[in-house]
């Protein structure tokens, strides 16, 4: 259950890049780590990680 709600908003929340990365980490951590933790680490530092990856991705893109 908790897999079915966590999966789309990876996909929403993740670019192309990291969406096969996130998503054979969160299996495999979502079921040994709580729930709690696991959503508290995806949210503030996933998030945070994706954005600035982004970011340099598009700067590098736009320059070349």
């Amino acid at each position: 259950m908790f897999i079915s709600l966590c999966y789309p908003f990876g996909v929403d929340a993740i670019t192309g890049v990291d969406v096969d990365v996130v998503l054979v980490v969160d299996v495999d951590v979502v079921l040994v780590v709580d729930v709690d933790v696991v959503l508290v680490v995806d949210v503030d530092v996933v998030l945070v990680v994706d954005v600035v990856v982004v970011l340099v991705w598009f700067w590098l893109w736009m320059w070349l």
